[in-house]
């Protein structure tokens, strides 16, 4: 219960006072806002409920969880590695490979959900089983957000490399541990 009390709680204040303060209406009161987090959780608990029962068609609470990381997780994951590894990866870069690799994955699974033997397609193979099609679906959708990144960054004005320092590695100073004996660099300073 409290696990869900807390992720509800999180749902309502990102939306609350990362989204909907900024850039929707920054001008309420207090009481607005507080009604607006009231709103949320009852509209954020419904979803929940919702969720519960579109889970009922997946064959387990695994095959569930595997979908959803091939639906979001893959292609965050390919825009967090691109932003920290690349520094001409651009925020228009970032944003429009993440917005075509979650529907890529979501339009796979739709696909294979109408018509089960598109799954040899999805996961390159007719003798695939369902937590391949979640896997080769967190694949594609990965490779269709670096593949967008890289492609609207390249065709986009990238960001002076003083504003990345501290963000991008190759523009981050790594602290060298100089001479230091290996044990004492593995063991914070103790002596064996």
């Amino acid at each position: 219960m409290s696990g869900m009390a807390g992720n509800v709680s999180a749902f309502t204040t990102v939306w609350t006072c990362d989204i909907y303060r900024p850039f929707i209406n920054g001008k309420g009161s207090d009481h607005h806002y507080v009604n607006m987090g009231r709103w949320t959780t009852i509209i954020g608990v419904l979803v929940s409920v919702g969720t519960a029962y579109l889970v009922m068609q997946f064959a387990s609470i695994m095959d569930y969880v595997q979908a959803l990381f091939s639906f979001f997780i893959a292609a965050l994951f390919g825009t967090v590695v691109l932003g920290m590894l690349w520094r001409r990866a651009t925020g228009a870069g970032r944003f429009w490979g993440l917005l075509c690799g979650t529907p890529s994955s979501t339009s796979m699974w739709a696909w294979v959900k109408l018509d089960p033997s598109a799954l040899r397609y999805v996961a390159l193979s007719p003798h695939a089983k369902g937590l391949a099609q979640d896997m080769y679906q967190a694949l594609w959708s990965f490779i269709v957000c670096v593949v967008v990144t890289v492609v609207v960054s390249l065709a986009t004005k990238p960001v002076c490399g003083s504003q990345l320092t501290g963000l991008v590695y190759g523009l981050t100073e790594v602290p060298a541990a100089g001479d230091v004996p290996c044990t004492r660099s593995l063991f914070s300073g103790r002596r064996w």
